[in-house]
């Protein structure tokens, strides 16, 4: 289970870290790639996520991962991961998961990239015009500086359509595409399944610790 780790600490920083989308109103659907280079998992491949936002902040992230289908849930401050086809699971107050590490941060944080970073031109991608800001953190604890480049879609009501964050000798590369920020999401997509049976992690998280197999 230690693989498993990694997934769930990085969702509780991913786009959960904070569900108040200030930008617009209403819910949003997109789908993401993450790509992983350095760090301790350097073999680790490609992440292809689906990802749905409620306008009361629950959350929604089904993601393939080493063949496997994972979902996460996020319902206030606890995230839920579980795989399809198991019935025992995990959870993680997401308040403990440290700085977020992946791009899913990006949704709540537009206005800070615009604000608090620097703007470093202007460049299309994948059809959007987007404004290129860049974003450094300095070091924190045992963080170290972290660094974001991130390239928001002015067409999008500056959604981030690319983003690139590099810490602790990882680089992670999110591209977002078939984003809609006037989605219907169901309420179905946002429950946390009754026969699954959720271990809290939190603790073992806190200490740095992988969950016992």
């Amino acid at each position: 289970m230690h693989w498993r780790l990694r997934p769930l600490a990085a969702a509780a920083g991913f786009l959960f870290a904070s569900a108040a989308l200030g930008q617009w109103a209403g819910s949003a659907h997109w789908k993401s790639t993450i790509s992983i280079e350095g760090g301790p998992n350097q073999a680790m491949p490609d992440t292809s996520s689906e990802i749905w936002l409620k306008k009361d902040g629950r959350m929604r992230m089904k993601s393939a991962v080493m063949g496997m289908n994972m979902n996460t849930v996020k319902q206030g401050d606890t995230v839920y991961q579980w795989t399809d086809g198991q019935k025992e699971g995990l959870k993680i107050n997401a308040t403990v998961a440290g700085r977020p590490h992946a791009s899913g941060d990006y949704a709540s944080r537009i206005e800070e990239y615009r604000t608090k970073g620097r703007k470093a031109g202007s460049e299309p991608i994948d059809g959007h015009p987007c404004e290129v800001y860049e974003l450094v953190t300095p070091a924190e604890g045992a963080e170290k500086e972290r660094r974001e480049k991130v390239w928001l879609a002015t067409d999008l009501k500056n959604f981030p359509v690319k983003v690139v964050v590099e810490s602790n000798g990882m680089t992670m590369t999110s591209r977002n595409a078939e984003i809609d920020l006037n989605a219907s999401v169901a309420d179905s997509l946002v429950t946390i399944p009754a026969d699954i049976e959720f271990r809290d992690i939190s603790e073992m998280i806190k200490q740095g610790r992988p969950p016992a197999r």
